[in-house]
């Protein structure tokens, strides 16, 4: 089991050291390969695994082989995209026709901006900046409605809600009950910064 300093991955070493410092005994196990195969064409290109795949992953002895295929995968833009594309697409409500839209809910068509993000591999924090500027009056692929104070506090929950993980919705009102962190005028300032001005 690796130790806390021996974690490789920023990611793991963050959730390590959060969980030491919370005084949980937190384990990293290494998953199996035939594990690691399937979540990985699932997570990345959302497919089984070709068993040609398989075999050649499992006569593998190289200690990077699942870098490598990490790195493969990612390479297939075109299935990569495909892959993702309907996740973001929900989280964000997005849709190319305004028929169905429900009350605060549906913001825009954001599919184009997905699929090439994803498609040309551009880094997540440039596309999302380009989904979030409040800044840019011209472009077409804001996520952000200022129509009237109650659009623009809607668009900042719902920021919170698929970028934070967390729901904000009550934090408008009063200090939210379940984070502490998220008092109401703390999320009021954050909801100003997306007005634009």
């Amino acid at each position: 089991i690796p130790q806390l300093e021996n974690l490789s991955n920023p990611i793991d070493a963050f959730i390590a050291a959060r969980a030491k410092a919370d005084g949980v005994d937190y384990v990293f196990a290494q998953t199996s390969d035939a594990n690691f195969l399937q979540r990985v064409y699932a997570n990345l290109i959302g497919a089984v695994p070709p068993i040609e795949a398989v075999h050649s992953f499992f006569r593998e002895k190289d200690p990077n082989a699942r870098s490598a295929l990490i790195d493969e995968l990612l390479a297939r833009d075109e299935d990569y995209a495909a892959n993702w594309v309907p996740f973001w697409e929900d989280a964000l409500c997005s849709s190319p026709t305004q028929e169905n839209i429900i009350p605060m809910g549906v913001r825009g068509d954001f599919r184009p901006l997905i699929y090439s993000a994803f498609s040309e591999n551009k880094p997540f924090d440039t596309w999302v900046t380009q989904l979030l500027d409040p800044y840019d009056a011209n472009n077409p692929s804001t996520y952000i409605i200022r129509g009237s104070r109650v659009e623009l506090i809607q668009s900042a929950s719902n920021v919170a809600q698929v970028f934070l993980g967390t729901g904000m919705k009550c934090a408008a009102c009063h200090n939210h009950f379940d984070n502490a962190e998220w008092t109401q005028s703390r999320f009021l300032e954050f909801a100003g910064y997306f007005n634009g001005e």
